[in-house]
């Protein structure tokens, strides 16, 4: 494994190489909303299984304001988005406050390109779902395969766990300043499902309203063509098993997998599971 570092719109982006750099089959995996410094570490477990059985380079990136990259700075807008966008945006525009999901698709786009990665297969959890679909839907031949697992992006209506996270997230910034770190950890678990949406850091903080302000993209999996796996625990609250129906309804060419005690963070706790299933898909003719 190795720990290597890139400069994208100017901006130094942290990435681990795990398998043989002359493999000709690469996996980019774009990790969830997580606030750990560890985001990228949390996938090793799963990238050293793929790449020893699909002799393959799994390439892990820190997005912008994640693990040890940089936070998300101002930048220039590479297109115009109007017809896609809630906010109309001009080519050149910049960008002061917060990414939204169409940025950082933007920074996947400088990525592929730093790295020379010709139609490489990705693979994304949760948020970096949210990023590949909306990049899929500009750039369909710029990558092979895909691997979705535990995607966000589809509304579905608020359950009661869910108001009651709802509004337990607009008390709990208040009680951090007096409760012990490791109880708030525990808190957040359980009360939201998991720490990634429960936890928001506030240098992030304008990031994260413009990603969950982000209209359902539910009818726009219908531009994708690209081959789809997508891998679901049947028990996540995060993002419900109904989502991964929805989007396995509305993706032309996909095949959803469920694990049948899996929760929101399925990479931590079925690698081999999930590796299985990737090799089944990459592997079959």
């Amino acid at each position: 494994m190795k720990e290597e570092f890139c400069r994208i719109f100017g901006e130094k982006t942290h990435y681990l190489r795990i398998g043989s750099s002359k493999s000709r089959e690469k996996i980019v995996i774009l990790h969830g909303w997580d606030p750990t410094k560890q985001v990228s570490a949390g996938f090793i477990p799963l990238a050293k299984n793929l790449a020893k059985k699909l002799r393959a380079e799994i390439i892990i990136p820190d997005l912008p304001g994640f693990g040890v990259s940089p936070l998300p700075r101002r930048k220039y807008v590479q297109s115009n988005y109007n017809e896609l966008c809630e906010e109309p945006r001009q080519a050149g525009e910049i960008m002061k406050k917060g990414w939204s999901v169409w940025d950082y698709s933007d920074w996947l786009e400088e990525f592929l390109k730093k790295l020379d990665l010709e139609n490489p297969t990705l693979y994304g959890h949760s948020f970096g779902c949210r990023i590949i679909s909306r990049f899929l839907m500009r750039n369909q031949d710029f990558a092979g395969k895909i691997i979705l697992t535990s995607a966000a992006g589809i509304r579905l209506p608020l359950s009661f766990r869910q108001k009651i996270s709802q509004l337990l997230a607009k008390t709990f910034p208040l009680a951090k300043k007096i409760i012990p770190r490791k109880i708030q950890k525990f808190i957040v678990k359980k009360l939201f499902g998991a720490l990634d949406w429960g936890n928001c850091p506030k240098e992030m903080k304008e990031t994260f309203q413009k990603v969950i302000a982000e209209p359902c993209i539910r009818e726009n999996l219908r531009e994708i063509k690209n081959e789809v796996l997508l891998i679901w625990g049947k028990e996540d609250t995060v993002t419900p098993l109904e989502a991964g129906r929805i989007f396995n309804k509305k993706l032309k060419n996909s095949h959803l997998k469920v694990i049948p005690k899996g929760r929101h963070g399925i990479h931590h706790t079925h690698p081999e599971k999930i590796a299985e299933f990737v090799v089944g898909f990459l592997r079959k003719k």
